[in-house]
């Protein structure tokens, strides 16, 4: 059952005023004395009984206006109150309007920068070790590029030449193949193939790792010899061939698989599998063909045969019994997003 209203405050005294002040009262023909003195003390009182009562409407009255007053700020609060939920609506809309506006500049603008990396790196010129080439002025052929004085020893053979040139000097090699000495740490022995000048096989005896190299090019021997790696004189595939199966921890190689054709190709990676150990790796660095400014660097080689997408070797290893194989790019945590960005990949596959 509800529990009834409370009575209302401003009621009770209207109610209260409306009453007639006291009187005197009419003369009774019973108990006469009494009402007489009723009547005589009703008189005494009457100047401060009446204005008291006058009082008290004035009291109500003023009551009842300031109920009104404060009805009206009442309704006064709600229209104000309605007409801000209603501007509180239109900046709320507002609002994500121009969130959803910023979000579509912040998209044009990451386009934007996308396109100008892309137009970059269309422009961009190949690697060059320090300032090998020069500008200078012809009678013939005006002002032109090239060089007047040999920008590189010619004691090796040309390809250490173009080496030093595109390559850059051995430091720069060995910090880009330093991500890949924890790789191979517990795969010794390594078998570096195209060893070149021998950086990646003095990073592992520097590390305490067995290591032995291979390479053809007898200016690039010369160089590794002289930095004290071992290292031998031979064609990758045939040294492999002569190999016995299971007897080596990791087949290494870095920038050796773009110069060989499709056949050389598929033959080094299925000997590379039967000459290592279960559990060895197959470790190969390329360059990376997604990333435009590295593409154009591909073809400064003219030894190279044609770019090798990361798919493309994933699904070759897989092809030759790789039972599983993956591609990253040394120094980036995450290689989707630094497919095409990375100068360089390499795959890793276990035998």
């Amino acid at each position: 059952m509800p529990l009834p209203a409370p009575p209302d405050p401003l009621a009770q005294a209207e109610a209260l005023v409306r009453r007639e002040p006291p009187r005197p009262a009419p003369r009774r023909v019973l108990g006469w004395p009494r009402a007489l003195a009723r009547r005589a003390v009703l008189w005494v009182l009457r100047p401060y009984t009446v204005p008291q009562h006058e009082l008290d409407e004035r009291l109500v009255a003023a009551l009842r206006a300031e109920r009104e007053a404060l009805a009206r700020t009442r309704d006064a609060l709600d229209e104000v109150e309605g007409r801000l939920g209603q501007r509180i609506d239109r900046l709320d809309g507002l609002a994500r309007d121009l969130i959803a506006a910023l979000e579509v500049q912040r998209r044009r603008s990451a386009n934007v920068e996308e396109v100008a990396g892309r137009l970059g790196e269309l422009y961009a010129l190949p690697y060059l070790a320090g300032e090998p080439f020069e500008q200078f002025e012809t009678e013939a052929a005006g002002r032109v590029t090239g060089f007047r004085r040999p920008p590189v020893s010619g004691s090796g053979s040309p390809y250490s030449a173009f080496q030093e040139i595109f390559r850059g000097p051995a430091e720069r090699v060995i910090e880009g193949q330093r991500p890949y000495l924890e790789l191979v740490r517990d795969h010794a022995p390594v078998l570096d193939l195209g060893s070149g000048r021998g950086e990646f096989l003095a990073l592992l005896g520097q590390a305490g790792i067995e290591a032995r190299g291979v390479e053809r090019d007898p200016g690039m021997l010369r160089l590794a010899r002289e930095r004290g790696v071992d290292v031998v004189e031979a064609d990758a595939l045939a040294y492999l061939r002569d190999l016995e199966d299971s007897s080596v921890g990791c087949v290494f190689s870095a920038q050796v698989l773009e110069h060989l054709g499709a056949d050389a190709l598929v033959g080094l990676v299925e000997l590379a599998r039967a000459r290592l150990r279960p559990g060895g790796l197959f470790v190969a660095e390329t360059v990376n063909p997604h990333r435009l400014a590295s593409l154009k660097n591909f073809w400064t080689d003219p030894t190279h045969h044609h770019p090798l997408f990361p798919e493309t070797l994933l699904a070759l290893c897989a092809g030759c019994g790789y039972p599983e194989a993956y591609v990253f790019a040394p120094g980036e945590p995450v290689f989707e997003e630094a497919r095409f960005r990375a100068p360089v990949y390499a795959i890793v596959a276990t035998a």
